[in-house]
């Protein structure tokens, strides 16, 4: 009887987990929807005295946008992490296409470069993620990994298929592949 009751709680509590992480999902995505206008600006250095939109419109100049006056609704800086770098600026545009012209723009002018970072804007849960699955992917020797309307990709080379990375479970696999790999490197020494 009592191991009976015991299991019934465990089947419910299963139910209970799958319910709320199919919410927490729910709730990642909503708020990673929200976030689908922006991007995120790294590496400019604050001054004291700056108006963020006058920056913001001096960078949309740098890549070559016409006129990012009419791309900008609004922009502002969010604090940092680390202390010693400048806090990063968040501008929200017209649209996603207005977002994904911005980013394309940044990368045909290599801006990284100059140490100047412009990023899709993640939610702190697919930032997390993210930095994670870059450096998995370095470890593991996929040679892509990146972010495109808010969700994570892997890329092996250039002929392997892409992964779509929606939360650590989804590391798994590759963490099994690389084991079995090194595995099979050790047998064979």
């Amino acid at each position: 009887m009592l191991e009976e009751k015991l299991q019934e709680s465990e089947a419910k509590n299963s139910v209970l987990q799958t319910i709320i992480d199919q919410d927490q999902e729910a709730l990642e995505d909503i708020q990673q929807r929200s976030r689908n206008m922006n991007i995120v600006i790294r590496g400019i250095k604050e001054e004291k005295t700056e108006d963020v939109g006058d920056v913001v419109m001096h960078i949309g100049r740098q890549l070559g946008i016409d006129n990012p006056e009419n791309d900008v609704q609004i922009c502002y800086r969010v604090p940092s992490r680390n202390k010693d770098s400048p806090r990063p600026i968040v501008v929200k545009l017209l649209n996603s296409k207005t977002r994904d012209i911005w980013i394309k723009k940044y990368k045909s002018k290599e801006l990284w470069k100059k140490k100047m970072y412009i990023t899709e804007h993640l939610t702190p849960y697919n930032q997390n993620l993210f930095y994670h699955t870059r450096k998995l992917a370095k470890e593991s020797g996929y040679k892509f990994a990146w972010t495109k309307d808010g969700k994570i990709y892997l890329k092996e080379n250039e002929d392997s298929g892409v992964l779509n990375i929606k939360n650590m479970n989804d590391h798994d696999p590759i963490i099994i592949i690389n084991t079995k790999s090194l595995f099979l490197g050790l047998l064979n020494e």
